[in-house]
């Protein structure tokens, strides 16, 4: 019987569209939504410290962080309601990227956002859905990030 105990989830990275990225960062907004497939905070998710931001649909990396000081599931008018003003998307961004959706997104309440200067290229597949990863996956991928 294989006694090894697999490595618990340290951060999660979730993909952000190009046209959202120059929101992400020195504006002191600090919370941020994402749809997923299920209206749930998973045991994985509750577990992670981090959110790691991937540009999609551009130069592909890596491109900043945040400490995740709270998650909670709200619906959209909730969180218009509790965090107007702190949310990295505008109004007009929040609705498009809604898209008519009913569910209730994630929402990260961050910290400490740091950007990554040049970015940090990965190997990893980063889908939609996301990608979880372990404390020493992170630090794997931030020392490559000083190569």
């Amino acid at each position: 019987m294989n006694n090894e105990r697999k490595e618990s989830p340290f951060a999660v990275v979730y993909p952000v569209p190009k046209k959202f990225t120059n929101s992400l960062f020195g504006f002191g907004k600090r919370v941020y939504l994402k749809y997923t497939t299920h209206e749930v905070i998973s045991k994985n998710l509750q577990e992670c410290k981090k959110l790691i931001f991937y540009e999609s649909r551009g130069n592909k990396k890596l491109i900043g962080e945040g400490n995740i000081e709270k998650i909670e599931l709200l619906s959209l008018d909730e969180v218009l309601k509790k965090y107007k003003g702190n949310i990295f998307l505008n109004e007009e961004q929040l609705n498009s990227y809604s898209n008519g959706r009913t569910k209730k997104p994630v929402v990260f309440t961050l910290k400490k956002l740091i950007k990554y200067e040049d970015g940090i290229r990965i190997d990893i597949p980063i889908t939609m859905g996301g990608k979880y990863i372990t404390k020493s996956e992170y630090h794997n991928i931030l020392d490559k990030g000083g190569e």
